[in-house]
């Protein structure tokens, strides 16, 4: 695990709000998809966007700092801190978290 990444959007002072506004552009394309795996989810933005349209939607990220910003901006722990190599085997048989427990690394 890393913190790069969100400590260089601290140090820079990286806009979520402009984040949202630009990502609002893609979500009309995830409707009726759910649900959504959003691989490097970072702060959350978009899954934050997905869960206000009523997308079921679930985030990883390597960086656990942004994952650990994420759960703001998302209001419940969508996006998950985990190593790429932990995500790997994994990613080819990921279900809704309704339907299957989430698998820790």
């Amino acid at each position: 695990m890393t913190r790069l990444e969100s400590e260089y959007y601290a140090h820079m002072g990286f806009d979520s709000e402009h984040t949202r506004q630009v990502l609002k552009h893609y979500l009309p394309m995830f409707a009726g998809l759910d649900p959504v795996l959003e691989l490097g989810c970072g702060r959350g933005e978009f899954l934050g966007l997905l869960k206000a349209a009523g997308i079921e939607a679930v985030g990883v990220d390597s960086d656990e700092g942004m994952a650990e910003a994420a759960s703001p901006q998302t209001r419940s722990p969508t996006c998950l801190p985990v190593s790429a190599g932990c995500l790997l085997p994994a990613a080819g048989s990921w279900r809704s978290p309704r339907t299957r427990p989430a698998t820790r690394c």
